[in-house]
């Protein structure tokens, strides 16, 4: 073989030889900018909506009957609660979880909204297993919904999953 003219003696470490080499790990600030323009919605889909994230807080516009967002909940299971900070006029809408994915049939729990100011809401979800997909449908209405978090948390295992946008 022939010899390679950019290879420096003082730079070879043969007892470094198969270790693995460390990683640095990236500031919180470039965390979160990653995390800002990689994917606003940080893992919510918005179907039939329009969502747009700005100064940490999502607003969803164009609503229809059909609007939901929806997000991978894979690591839950059981039992579970859905909790959300939320500014919307009053309506009645629901959550599903469909366990098995799209191709499930979703279980659903009712919610209702009183309108006015921000709100915190609290939904229990009596799931017996995974909750797979998670839907939370909103209410059509003229006006659009702000919401400042959205939270799941497992019952059983402790699992929590806390998306503040």
């Amino acid at each position: 073989p022939a010899l390679n003219p950019a290879f420096d003696p003082s730079q070879y470490h043969p007892e470094l030889e198969g270790q693995p080499t460390p990683k640095a790990k990236p500031s919180s600030q470039t965390q979160a900018a990653t995390k800002n323009t990689d994917d606003p919605l940080q893992g919510w889909k918005a179907r039939n909506c329009n969502a747009e994230v700005k100064n940490g807080i999502l607003t969803i516009s164009k609503l229809v009957d059909a609007s939901f967002l929806g997000f991978s909940a894979g690591k839950q299971n059981g039992p579970s609660t859905i909790k959300l900070r939320i500014k919307a006029a009053s309506g009645n809408a629901h959550i599903d979880w469909l366990p098995a994915g799209v191709q499930d049939k979703a279980q659903t729990v009712p919610y209702s909204l009183t309108g006015g100011g921000w709100q915190e809401l609290s939904i229990a979800l009596p799931a017996s297993g995974p909750l797979g997909i998670v839907r939370v449908y909103l209410p059509k209405q003229d006006q659009p919904i702000e919401i400042d978090w959205i939270e799941i948390e497992s019952k059983p295992a402790g699992k929590l999953t806390r998306t503040g946008f």
